[in-house]
């Protein structure tokens, strides 16, 4: 049963998804404010039925932590401080310090592309802009941006290409 309710969950996160970009492509912004999404399976479970609903207010506090919300440029000279690193902002943070420390400053940053499937999500796109002070780009197709990528290195290592490295960890966007 536990997987159903991930489900639920899941459904609802793409309903609202799904909403906020109709507003964007087709109505007033002023709506988006007042989203929610509602979930009713009838005969759910031996008999009973689900009934949830969330609004958009409440799935954004929801994913807060993940969202690093408490985080910005400014914590930047204290990222060994930080504990709570399972979030969208710290390695964003450490590319940053680890560049400060490299150059004697942070560089300037004059765009943000996003890339991965859940770069669709607009809380990760709201989330950076309100990080970096602007409007990030996205690929055209943020789900397969990766797999192609990953094509790409392939076929150019068994082309003889010698690479240093590929970060290849989470930051446990899975569970948005």
């Amino acid at each position: 049963m536990k997987n159903t309710f991930i489900e639920f969950a899941e459904e609802m996160k793409f309903d609202l998804n799904e909403q906020v970009d109709n507003i964007k492509n087709f109505g007033d912004i002023e709506d988006i404010k007042n989203l929610d999404s509602e979930i009713y399976k009838t005969n759910f479970y031996q008999g009973y039925s689900f009934n949830e609903k969330i609004s958009l207010k409440e799935y954004k506090k929801y994913v807060d932590r993940l969202l690093g919300t408490n985080l910005s440029i400014k914590d930047l000279d204290r990222i060994d401080e930080i504990y709570e690193t399972e979030n969208i902002i710290y390695p964003i943070l450490d590319v940053l310090r680890k560049a400060k420390d490299k150059l004697g400053e942070i560089p300037k940053i004059d765009f943000v592309i996003l890339n991965g499937g859940m770069t669709k999500f607009h809380v990760i796109d709201e989330r950076i802009e309100q990080f970096f002070s602007m409007k990030p780009s996205s690929v055209l197709d943020q789900d397969k941006a990766v797999a192609r990528g990953a094509a790409v290195y392939n076929y150019r290592i068994n082309n003889g290409e010698k690479f240093e490295k590929i970060q290849n960890d989470t930051i446990g966007l899975e569970r948005f």
